[in-house]
């Protein structure tokens, strides 16, 4: 399943799920920095880091990425209950050329299990009493 990434429209706080969850949210445009290097959300860099509370971490990390609409820090603190708030950049990372087709192929192979299924599932749809061709090696 394709997940889109998207800023929550209430929390600001950047997000995934399927297109349905994300259709009420902040959904793009992204685009890349002029330089190609960096990532944009409505035409600039408006991200930054917020320090999340002690027992609020996720799977042991301490910060979130959101993004500062209004470029105002998060209504200086604010928004995210006076926690450490630091602009971030999110920089696109290019994989090598050979790791590139390896991944992709891996997908594909992992594409082509799903969609054939069981080889040794078989669908018998000869009818039962239909008594043509048995004794011909047929049972």
């Amino acid at each position: 399943m394709l997940n889109w990434i998207y800023v929550d429209k209430d929390g600001l706080f950047l997000t995934h799920g399927n297109r349905t969850q994300s259709i009420a949210h902040v959904v793009g445009p992204w685009d890349w920095t002029d330089d190609e290097q960096g990532v944009t959300l409505e035409g600039w860099e408006g991200f930054v880091a917020v320090e999340v509370g002690e027992g609020e971490e996720v799977d042991g990390l301490r910060w979130m990425v959101y993004y500062d609409r209004w470029d105002d820090r998060l209504g200086k603190g604010k928004r995210v209950g006076g926690r450490r708030v630091l602009p971030i950049s999110l920089e696109r990372r290019v994989l090598p050329e050979e790791l590139r087709k390896q991944q992709e192929e891996e997908a594909e192979r992992k594409m082509q299990v799903k969609s054939t299924g069981d080889l040794k599932t078989k669908l018998d749809l000869r009818d039962p009493k239909d008594t043509r061709g048995k004794g011909k090696g047929r049972k």
